[in-house]
């Protein structure tokens, strides 16, 4: 690891290419190493205990990635958050009828019934926000 590091170093200050790639081979050499040695970690400790079922699945669970749980991006404004949100709902009315009206046309098909006609609310309707 420490020579990786070193050739990193002389990578970064040269940005010399041959550097960079004996940077990138040293990479891969460490990174190929340490899944070695866990593989081998986690077989042995199974090999410990076979008959422990609880502290196979311990070993096991360090071998799986944690969920990582990113909060959602939204705009701090609460009334452009709920602009964002009516316009998108209010699309999916219109979106339909569209898609409904081009895959008639598609199939030669004339609806019996009246369509659907999407409306917007009035722009003086408005809902208190909190």
């Amino acid at each position: 690891m420490r020579t990786r590091d070193c050739w990193r170093k002389i990578a970064r200050k040269t940005g010399d290419p041959a550097a960079w790639s004996t940077y990138r081979d040293y990479k891969r050499d460490v990174k190929r190493k340490l899944r070695q040695a866990q593989r081998s970690y986690v077989e042995q400790e199974i090999k410990k205990n076979p008959k422990d079922t609880g502290n196979m699945w311990k070993v096991i669970r360090t071998c799986i990635p944690k969920k990582t749980t990113g909060k959602k991006s939204f705009s701090n404004d609460d009334k452009s958050v709920a602009n964002n949100f009516n316009e998108f709902f209010t699309a999916v009315g219109s979106n339909t009828v569209m898609k409904i009206k081009s895959l008639a046309k598609e199939n030669n098909y004339t609806p019996s019934q009246l369509p659907f006609v999407p409306t917007r609310a009035p722009s003086w309707v408005s809902l208190p926000l909190n």
